[in-house]
């Protein structure tokens, strides 16, 4: 299971570097077609950059992946703990900075193989981290 952990890892590493360019491209291209929140993150993205606005954000730090027991080879899950570094949001060209104080983040993320490569499934964000 060390592919699909560090997997996991890319995954997230992805998602910062989406969050700082605004290209989904390669974050929808790992995720699977029924993965909620990993459209969510994408369509968050693209309506924040396509108004002329972007994220400032060092973004998301993986701190632990440790398997959640039951789970198939072919389908794993993992208990993910991130921090969260500040962030600054510019939802558009002109509209005003929301900031966000950074923190910790608790997620459950499950993968499933296709063909020769791994896809997030799906991921369940904690709340009140």
């Amino acid at each position: 299971m060390p592919a699909a952990k560090a997997f996991t890892r890319y995954w997230v590493k992805t998602l910062n570097q989406a969050t700082t360019s605004g290209n989904t491209k390669q974050l929808l291209a790992l995720s699977g077609p029924k993965c909620t929140v990993c459209k969510d993150f994408a369509s968050s993205l693209k309506k924040i950059y396509s108004a002329g606005g972007h994220v400032e954000s060092k973004g998301w730090t993986v701190t632990n992946v440790i398997p959640i027991a039951g789970q198939s080879l072919k389908h794993p899950g993992f208990q993910v703990v991130a921090t969260i570094s500040p962030q600054k949001v510019y939802p558009s060209k002109n509209a005003p900075v929301k900031t966000y104080g950074g923190g910790h983040q608790g997620m459950r993320v499950f993968l499933m193989r296709s063909g020769d490569k791994w896809l997030v499934q799906n991921i369940e964000i904690a709340q009140g981290s």
